[in-house]
């Protein structure tokens, strides 16, 4: 994940060695796109489950992080950063708390 915000700040970043705005949107499109692709792969369906989506959401951000930092958005970038620990910790507690009543049943009996 560090290695994805790394790249793309540095892609970012160097884009403004190509003239005019243009250039910057450019390689922040062309970051999405590859992104996108890295994502896909990422992304498993076996039979009626499907795994990796997180795992794809979460290389989607860092890459939107290091676009942010790159272009000097500190602010925004750290933002980000806090709202996608605090969503990745949600969802972790989440999983949890549902796998507990999947355990103890509906009235906190554990099913035999």
């Amino acid at each position: 994940m560090a290695l994805v915000v790394l790249g793309a700040t540095l892609f970012t970043s160097e884009s403004v060695l190509f003239p005019g705005e243009s250039g910057m949107s450019r390689v922040a499109s062309n970051i999405v796109v590859g992104i996108g692709f890295l994502g896909a792969g990422v992304i498993v369906r076996d039979r009626m489950q499907v795994s990796g989506v997180t795992t794809a959401a979460m290389i989607w951000c860092g890459a939107a992080i290091g676009i942010a930092i790159g272009r000097e958005r500190y602010l925004v970038a750290t933002i980000v950063a806090l709202l996608t620990i605090v969503l990745l910790e949600a969802y972790w507690l989440s999983e949890r708390v549902r796998a507990r009543g999947a355990v103890t049943g509906a009235q906190g009996q554990p099913d035999r």
